[in-house]
């Protein structure tokens, strides 16, 4: 079974500021055919070296061929939480589908600002994208993930983009966040293209290609326009002087 669904890296600790204890993660799809339906086994060792048994669910419910899906557990009994010395992950479940979703949703824009990723997603199709979720994965500079976070909304009309913003959510964990990867899906709708690692501090800042490239396309656009009116400016000049 496992052979079609890998599980790339995971993270678990206690939270300083909510004493919660969390195991975030990353599975990805190595198979030929859509995967549905995981559920992961979370093994936590307490102090005492007792062991608690849970489960945990991907956040993307249908993931693609080669696709990525981000997980998230958390445990929120603070009397258990604050025993927990390590966890440990394991795919308990799956099942491959024929089932598929239109690729209308588009992350269309992202860079990172400070300690927060800030972009737009597009719905590309021709109906409301229902229950729609922008999910961030954050990682270390060996790209082994350290959490994740996400932005929702309940709708996003059809030929329509909305901005998001997703911050790092542990502060005693930021020093260690180098890089990012950003999905996306609907009720509706898949994302068109995953975003893939991204740099998040460091370098040049995180700034997207496509940021890049649509600021070289309004600057062209300006002096498209310019030209333009130079052209007409002159054209009025002559014919006044004839």
């Amino acid at each position: 079974m496992q052979d079609e669904l890998t599980l790339n890296s995971y993270n678990s600790f206690l939270s300083q500021r909510r004493n919660w204890y969390y195991v975030f993660g990353e599975v990805q799809n190595i198979g030929d055919a859509p995967i549905k339906g995981v559920t992961l086994n979370i093994t936590l060792q307490t102090q005492s070296g007792q062991k608690l048994y849970r489960t945990t669910t991907t956040s993307i419910d249908l993931i693609l061929e080669g696709r990525k899906s981000p997980f998230t557990f958390l445990l929120t009994d603070k009397s258990l939480a604050t025993e927990v010395k390590s966890a440990e992950v394991s795919i308990a479940n799956y099942e491959t589908t024929t089932e598929t979703k239109p690729l209308k949703l588009r992350i269309s824009a992202h860079k990172a600002e400070n300690n927060t990723i800030v972009g737009f997603i597009e719905n590309l199709g021709a109906r409301q994208a229902r229950f729609v979720s922008v999910l961030a994965t954050f990682y270390d500079e060996n790209q082994q993930v350290i959490a994740g976070d996400a932005f929702m909304y309940d709708r996003l009309m059809p030929a329509s983009r909305s901005s998001f913003e997703i911050s790092f959510p542990f502060p005693e964990k930021y020093e260690q966040a180098r890089w990012y990867s950003l999905t996306a899906q609907s009720l509706d709708y898949a994302i068109e293209e995953e975003v893939g690692f991204t740099l998040f501090k460091g370098g040049d800042g995180g700034i997207s290609y496509v940021f890049i490239v649509f600021g070289i396309a309004l600057v062209f656009s300006a002096l498209v326009l310019f030209g333009a009116y130079l052209s007409t400016k002159l054209g009025k000049q002559k014919g006044k002087k004839q």
